[in-house]
């Protein structure tokens, strides 16, 4: 059994070095829409990416130093992802991230054991 609806698909683009007082921003982001309801997220690790200043992250057998990339994917309401969005804006500043935020419509199909 499914069921569809029209919805909104959120991606928030940081790395896995960005970090508020210790914690690692994604964390942070994932507990705080599990906190507001969100129907749900998944954070996804990169092995590698680059971005503004185009150098090359990857991951290496011996070196785990590298800022790699991370992306956290949500599906809600439009009033839900503004929800998101707020709260992501709010703290890539407070932790001074320079990752960026898409957001577009989109079309879900649920199904249900």
């Amino acid at each position: 059994m499914y069921e569809e609806k029209d919805a909104y698909l959120l991606r928030i683009f940081l790395t896995d070095k960005d970090k508020l007082k210790g914690k690692p921003v994604y964390q942070i982001l994932l507990e705080s829409f599990k906190d507001k309801g969100l129907q749900g997220a998944t954070v996804f690790h990169g092995i590698a990416g680059f971005g503004k200043k185009r150098i090359i992250h990857a991951a290496g057998i011996l070196d785990t130093s590298d800022a790699l990339p991370v992306v956290i994917e949500l599906c809600d309401d439009f009033d839900k992802i503004q929800t998101a969005l707020s709260i992501t804006k709010d703290l890539f500043e407070k932790a001074k991230v320079g990752g960026f935020i898409t957001y577009e419509k989109a079309h879900v199909i649920f199904f249900k054991n």
